[in-house]
């Protein structure tokens, strides 16, 4: 492996896959939220943005990982463009029924752990958009406060495939890359026959990315 990010899976460890039901086709698996929490999550946050959160599935498991190992309860927010989602979320939680490309340029407050498994593909300005990836992690790196980090989940295909994706992690190379093995995503019962990973941004102060020397290799290179 390259020194260009950290690849963080337990020694003799096989990728851990599954196949999602039929009606499950977007949702994070809350065992796979967990498995990756518990190698890229910073070990205590005060404040979490679940950024696309759909059910809430990824904020649930920080907040039950940090509770279950005696830290306090973070202050949680929620944002999501759909209003039947939004409405099953915990009482106690933020929450922003809304667009998160658009929300977020105007978004003051900065949060200690961004998370999300994002769209990959969106209408934007009236046009649906294949491949949206960039755009999301270009709206959400903005968002962390000092000494934060950023933890968002892509295919590894398509990661290492695109201009625009190297155009992003060239200057903004990523401190940590988990490779989570193939799973379901298009709702037929069938493994996705792409590559899932995580990825995680540290930064250093308001909107302003760590300084790394970490550089971006081939896809065989950083995975």
């Amino acid at each position: 492996m390259s020194a260009s990010a950290q690849l963080v899976l337990g020694g003799g460890e096989e990728p851990l896959r599954r196949v999602r039901p039929a009606d499950d086709h977007y949702r994070t698996p809350p065992e796979l939220a967990d498995r990756m929490l518990a190698r890229l999550c910073p070990d205590r946050v005060g404040s979490v943005l679940d950024a696309g959160a759909g059910g809430g599935v990824l904020a649930q498991a920080v907040v039950r990982r940090q509770v279950a190992a005696g830290g306090p309860h973070p202050v949680v927010t929620a944002i999501d463009i759909d209003a039947g989602r939004a409405a099953s979320w915990p009482d106690d939680w933020g929450g922003v029924v809304g667009a998160l490309l658009a929300w977020a340029p105007g978004c003051e407050r900065l949060w200690d752990l961004v998370i999300s498994n994002p769209p990959f593909a969106m209408e934007i300005d009236g046009t649906r958009r294949q491949n949206t990836w960039t755009d999301w992690a270009l709206a959400c790196l903005p968002l962390l406060a000092p000494g934060g980090a950023l933890l968002l989940m892509g295919f590894a295909n398509t990661l290492d495939g695109q201009d625009r994706v190297r155009r992003l992690l060239r200057p903004n190379p990523p401190s940590a890359v988990l490779h989570c093995g193939r799973w379901s995503f298009t709702g037929d019962g069938a493994t996705d026959p792409r590559d899932v990973v995580w990825l995680r941004w540290d930064a250093a102060g308001p909107r302003d990315l760590v300084s790394s020397a970490l550089g971006l290799g081939t896809r065989t290179g950083w995975l």
